[in-house]
C-alpha cells in the first residue's frame, strides 16, 4: 500500500477511536449532567433535619434521625448519614441535636373564630372569683364606652353556687348598659337587666326550643342563659366586626400555630353569620396560615330548607388549604349546667335528664341527606343517652345506604355506657376527645355533685373505648379550654391535674391512655378525620412538610411534666409558621 495512502488510513482509524471514545464519554457525561441537574434542581433540599429523634408516627411507627424537604414536600426520611448528599449551598440545615420532630398536630375541635375574637373581649379565664370577674367587666366597660355593649368570656360555673350567677351582680356595676358574658363552657350566657331588656326577655317569655331560661321563684329570669337561650343576645352581644373578625382569626391561628398545630377542624361554622365567607376571604389574601377543615352548624332553631344551603356550601378540596365537609350537630348540652341527655335523672332532680337539642325523627332526616351529599357527621354528644342516640344515628345512615367509611365522630363523650363502647369500632364512628378535662378539676366537683359517685367515676372512659378498638382523635375546645396538646397529652396519661405533682389525686386510674396514643390522635389519626391521611398526619416520603420541633423527646419526659415541653418550630408545607427564638437564626430575612 502506498505510504499516502497508509497514513491516511492510520489518521482514520485514529479519528473513529477518537469518535468512539467520545460518544462513550457522551453517553458517560450527559446522563450524569441531566441526573446532577436533576437533583439539584429536584431533589436538592431546601431544609436538612439532622440529628433528631423523628417520631414518623408512620404504619410501623418508625424512628429516624433525619428529614429532607424540598419546596412543600418531605424527600428523604432516615439517617443523618444518607441526607447529607441532599445538601447544597442553598440548604437551611438544622441540627437538632436530639431534640424531638414530630408531624404537625391536628386540633379536631377548636372554636377558632370566636376564640381569636374573644382575645379582644373582656377575657375572665385567668380569673377564679365572682369579686375578680366584676372587677374586670367593671373596669373594661369604662375603658371602652364607645361600646353598646359589654361582651366578656371565660367565667367558670364552679364560681358560682349550682353554676348559677345572678344579674344583679353586673346591675351594681353597669345598670345601664347591656352586659353579656359567655361562660367558659360556651354554653351559658350571663347577663344583666339591661341585657334582658334589649332582647325583650321577661317572666313571660317561654324557653326556647333546646335552650332554658334560668328563673327564681317567682318566674323572673335570673341572668342566665342556657344553650339555645343564648340565642336571644348572642348575636347583639358578640357579632363582631368584619375587622374585628378578621383580626380575630389571624390571632387565632397564629396561637394555634405557636403550639404546633397544622390543621384544625373549626368546630361550628356558622354560615349565617358568614363564618365560612370569613375564612374563604382570609384564604384568598394568603393569610390562612392552617389546613382547616369548616363544620357547617346546624342550626336547630331554622327549618328543613337550611339543608339545601348547607348542601350548596359543600368543598371537600383536600388539597386546598381549606374545605367545607363536615357539619356540627348538638345532640345535648353539658352535664355542669344540666343541660346534658342522660339516661337517668341529674343527682337529686328526679325527671331531669337533660335537654336533647333535636327530635331523632328530625335528625334522621337531615342525616341522610347531609351524608349522601359528602358531609361528615360532627356530633356533640356529652351525655350517655346523647352519644348513644348519636350512634343510632349512623347507624340509621348506613341502614340507609350511606357509606360506612363516612367518617363522623362524636365529640366530647363525658359519658358512655358500656355497650355503646362497642359501636364506635363496629359503626366505624371516631372518639374526639377533650382529654384535658379528664383529671379532678374545679368543674368536675359540679359534675361530682350532680351526677353522682358511680357516673363521676365512670367520666371520659378514654382508655376503655381505645381498647375496644375505637379510633381517638384529639382536639382542644378551645377558647372553651387550654389549647396546648402537650398539657392535654400530660393530662390524658396522668388524670391528673397539671402543675400539682405525680402524689395529686388521680380521676380513674384505669382510664389513663399511652403517650404514642396521644401523639397517634393529634396526628396521623387527626390527619384521618380530615380526610388528609395521605397528604399530612405521618413523616414519610411525598408527604406534605407540615413538621414540629420540640425542646425535648416527649417519650423521655416524666408523664407529669409533657406539659413543660416547648413548640420550637412549626412548618406549614414546609413554610415557617411560628419560630420560638432558637429557630429565628434558621429562617431570617435575608435567607
Amino acid at each position: 500500500m502506498p505510504r499516502g495512502k497508509l497514513k491516511y488510513r492510520k489518521k482514520l482509524e485514529f479519528g473513529m477511536k477518537n469518535m468512539k471514545v467520545a460518544v462513550i464519554l457522551i453517553l458517560i457525561i450527559i446522563p450524569a449532567a441531566v441526573l446532577f441537574l436533576y437533583h439539584y434542581f429536584n431533589a436538592a433540599a431546601d431544609i436538612v433535619f439532622i440529628n433528631g429523634f423523628v417520631y414518623t408516627v408512620n404504619e410501623n411507627r418508625s424512628i429516624a434521625e433525619a428529614v429532607v424537604v424540598r419546596k412543600d414536600k418531605i424527600i428523604f426520611v432516615g439517617s443523618s448519614e444518607n441526607a447529607r448528599p441532599f445538601i447544597t449551598g442553598k440548604s437551611i440545615v438544622i441540627d437538632l441535636q436530639g431534640r424531638m420532630l414530630l408531624p404537625g398536630f391536628h386540633d379536631s375541635h377548636a372554636h377558632v373564630l370566636e376564640g381569636g375574637v374573644s382575645l379582644n373581649m373582656c377575657n375572665l379565664s385567668a380569673m377564679k372569683s365572682p369579686r375578680e370577674y366584676v372587677a374586670a367587666l367593671k373596669d373594661y366597660g369604662e375603658k371602652n364606652p364607645a361600646k353598646e355593649w359589654v361582651a366578656g368570656f371565660g367565667w367558670s360555673l364552679e364560681a358560682f353556687p349550682g353554676g348559677n350567677p345572678h344579674k344583679m351582680l353586673l346591675d351594681n356595676i353597669l345598670p345601664d348598659r347591656p352586659v353579656a358574658v359567655m361562660c367558659g363552657d360556651g354554653h351559658s350566657i350571663w347577663v344583666n337587666s339591661a341585657a334582658l331588656r334589649e332582647a325583650g326577655v321577661t317572666a313571660k317569655t317561654p324557653d326556647p326550643v333546646g335552650g332554658r331560661i334560668e328563673r327564681d321563684a317567682a318566674g323572673k329570669p335570673t341572668g342566665i342563659l342556657r344553650e339555645g337561650a343564648m340565642e336571644l343576645v348572642r348575636k347583639k352581644a358578640f357579632e363582631p366586626s368584619i375587622f374585628e373578625a378578621f383580626e380575630g382569626l389571624e390571632k387565632g391561628i397564629a396561637l394555634l400555630n405557636s403550639h404546633g398545630i397544622t390543621s384544625f377542624i373549626e368546630a361550628r361554622a356558622i354560615t349565617a353569620d358568614s363564618y365560612d365567607l370569613l375564612y374563604r376571604l382570609v384564604h384568598a389574601t394568603g393569610n390562612l396560615r392552617a389546613r382547616v377543615t369548616l363544620s357547617l352548624y346546624l342550626d336547630p332553631h331554622r327549618d328543613d330548607t337550611q339543608i339545601g344551603e348547607l348542601i350548596g356550601k359543600y368543598d371537600g378540596d383536600r388539597k386546598s388549604l381549606l374545605k367545607a365537609d363536615q357539619v356540627k350537630i348538638f345532640l345535648d348540652g353539658v352535664t355542669e349546667s344540666k343541660t346534658a341527655w342522660l339516661f337517668d335523672s341529674y343527682k337529686g332532680e328526679p325527671g331531669n335528664f337533660g335537654i336533647p337539642i333535636y327530635t331523632m325523627d328530625r335528625l334522621k332526616k337531615y342525616a341522610v341527606r347531609l351524608e349522601k351529599a359528602g358531609f361528615q357527621l360532627h356530633m356533640h354528644a356529652i351525655g350517655d343517652r346523647a352519644v348513644h342516640e348519636g350512634l343510632n344515628l349512623v347507624e340509621h345512615v348506613h341502614r340507609s345506604g350511606g357509606s360506612r367509611e363516612g367518617r363522623h365522630h362524636l365529640v366530647h363523650l363525658y359519658l358512655v355506657g358500656k355497650d355503646d363502647a362497642v359501636r364506635f369500632k363496629k359503626l366505624h364512628v371516631t372518639g374526639n376527645i377533650q382529654a384535658q378535662w379528664a383529671c379532678p378539676a374545679g368543674f368536675n366537683e359540679i359534675n361530682r355533685k350532680c351526677l353522682g359517685k358511680k357516673r363521676f367515676a365512670a367520666l371520659f372512659p378514654f382508655r376503655t373505648l381505645r381498647d375496644e378498638g375505637a379510633l381517638l382523635a384529639g382536639g382542644s375546645d378551645w377558647p372553651v379550654d387550654i389549647v396546648n396538646p402537650l398539657e392535654i397529652m400530660q393530662t390524658a396519661v396522668t388524670r391528673q391535674v397539671p402543675g400539682q405533682g405525680e402524689n395529686s389525686p388521680i380521676l380513674e386510674r384505669g382510664e389513663r391512655l399511652d403517650l404514642s396514643d396521644m401523639i397517634e390522635a393529634y396526628t396521623i389519626n387527626g390527619a384521618w378525620l380530615q380526610r388528609r391521611e395521605d397528604l399530612t398526619g405521618s413523616i414519610e416520603t411525598g408527604k406534605l412538610a407540615d413538621l414540629i420541633v420540640i425542646d425535648k423527646n416527649l417519650f423521655a419526659v416524666k408523664p407529669d411534666e409533657l406539659a413543660s415541653a416547648k413548640i420550637l418550630l412549626t412548618l406549614l408545607g414546609g413554610k415557617p409558621v411560628y419560630t420560638a427564638s432558637w429557630a429565628h437564626g434558621y429562617f431570617s430575612a435575608g435567607r
